[in-house]
This record gives C-alpha cells, sequence and structure tokens, in this order.
C-alpha cells in the first residue's frame, strides 16, 4: 500500500533475528574495539524507539561488505557471526532457517544506503502531545520498532511533527495497552499532506522543524503534560501554524518531496 499523496514511502526498519549476537550493549562495543579494533569499521550505532525517545544508543555488527578472509581474523565477531547461524537453524520457521546461510546479514535489511531518513518511534507514549521524532544519518541502522522515511527532510519532520498530524495519528492510530502505535499503512499513507506549497511555505515549515531540533538539542524532549517545556512545545506550534491552514490541507493534496539535506542538531553517527 502506497501513500495517496505523492511523499516518499514509509517502511519498518530492520530485522536481525540473530538471537541478540549482532546487537552490541555500549560495554560489549567498547571491550570489542579494545580487543579488535580491526572490527570498528565494521560495527555502526542502531537505534530504536528507547533511542529516539530517551537517547538509549546501542550498536551492532554491520557486515554487508565485509569479505570472509577479514571475518575469521577478527575472533570475537566471527564467534557471534556463528551464533547466529545456530540460531537460525535452530528457528521453527524454515524462511529464518534459509538465512543461516548468510549469518553475517540482517534478515530484513531496509536501511537506507545513503543520506538522512526520518525515524519515527512505532510505540509511544499517549501522554506526550508529540511524538518524538528524528532525522538521522544513514549510518545509523533503524531498529524495528522504528519506522523510517528515506531521503526526508526537514520538511516532512515539520509536517509530521505538527498539531495536526498528532490529531490525525491519535484518531486513527492502534494501541498497544493504552499508548499510541504509530501506524504507516493507516497513518501516514492516508494523510492529506500540504497541497503543492510554496517555496516561502517550505521555507517556513523548515524554520519551525529545525527550531523544533534546535529546542530539543537544549532543553531534550520534555513535551509532556504536567512536565513539559515550553520552548519545543512552541517550536512544534510554528509546524501546527502552516500546516493547520485549509489551503495546504484538504481532501486527496498532493504535495512535492525534495531532495536530502543536512538538518542541524541530529542524531550523528560515532
Amino acid at each position: 500500500m502506497k501513500p495517496l499523496c505523492e511523499v516518499p514511502p514509509m517502511a519498518n526498519g530492520s530485522i536481525p533475528a540473530d538471537g541478540g549476537n549482532l546487537i552490541l550493549t555500549q560495554q560489549e562495543h567498547d571491550t570489542m574495539i579494545q580487543c579488535e579494533p580491526e572490527s570498528k569499521q565494521w560495527i555502526r550505532p542502531y537505534l530504536g524507539a528507547d533511542g529516539v525517545i530517551n537517547g538509549i544508543v546501542r550498536h551492532c555488527l554491520w557486515l554487508v561488505d565485509c569479505p570472509p578472509h577479514t571475518l575469521k581474523k577478527m575472533l570475537a565477531i566471527f564467534e557471534r557471526v556463528e551464533q547466529v547461524r545456530a540460531f537460525r537453524m535452530a528457528s521453527t520457521k524454515e524462511r529464518t532457517r534459509k538465512k543461516a546461510n548468510t549469518p553475517t546479514l540482517f534478515t530484513e535489511d531496509r536501511q537506507p544506503e545513503r543520506g538522512y531518513y526520518l525515524a519515527v518511534p512505532r510505540t509511544s507514549s499517549e501522554n506526550r502531545r508529540y511524538i518524538p521524532i528524528a532525522i538521522l544519518q544513514s549510518e545509523i541502522v533503524a531498529a524495528n520498532d522504528i519506522q523510517l522515511v528515506e531521503n526526508a527532510t526537514v520538511f516532512e519532520l515539520g509536517i509530521i511533527t505538527s498539531a495536526i498530524h498528532m490529531a490525525w495519528m491519535s484518531t486513527l492510530t492502534g494501541r498497544l495497552e493504552s499508548r499510541f502505535r504509530y501506524s504507516n499503512k493507516i497513518v501516514y499513507n492516508n494523510f492529506p499532506w500540504p497541497q503543492t506549497p510554496s517555496e516561502a511555505q517550505k521555507a517556513a515549515v523548515d524554520k519551525a522543524a529545525q527550531a523544533v531540533l534546535d529546542a530539543r538539542a537544549i532543553h531534550g524532549d520534555r513535551v509532556r503534560p504536567g512536565r513539559s517545556c515550553r520552548r519545543p512545545r512552541r517550536q512544534h506550534r510554528g509546524c501546527h501554524d502552516f500546516t493547520a491552514r485549509g489551503e495546504a490541507v484538504r481532501e486527496g493534496a498532493n504535495c512535492d518531496s525534495r531532495g536530502g539535506c543536512a538538518p542541524e542538531n541530529q542524531f550523528h553517527a560515532g
């Protein structure tokens, strides 16, 4: 199912199906690099919903282009890869068992190869006025509890983080217990995006969305009722002001997507 409007599609993050062997905690990351310095180039930041919402960053082995002779020299990584193979072979699912033939790879790889992408946590608290959404570098691997929009810009961020989109989401989306369960098929694909916004309107959304990122960098993500920081909420309203105009949002509206950009105050790989 594709979006009704001319906007980039939203996909789920990648799935390792690895028994935890391709994923590293910060301590495991540090220990591995200390013991095997050559492993550093094969490790990437790995971000899930907790990472976007609470700043919890893990790491993963990303061995897509790793030659076999290089892999065998890194004993700690090679051992983990063999454990991935054993884990998949023991699966009751035939599809997973077949993936045991490629234990260095995630079973489902949806990671953008270049540029930036929009990262939307699949599940977030119903007490939040706004879902924390980030623009990430492609070097940061998105976990499956993230939904991503490839080649996104601050314009897409501004529209999705507006109050109107939040109201649309809270009305249509499913729930996990009482928490929001963001649906790309129901919420994102059916959202009536702005119709052919002018360059001045795009610039206004870009400015408001960048202000959201700047405010979060200073104040953090404190946008819950009763404990909220006014500045991030004020910047969110700047996104809402444009999106709420009747001439900008209407049923069956179209909008054009633009090329990649490098917004400030985002998550960086490193």
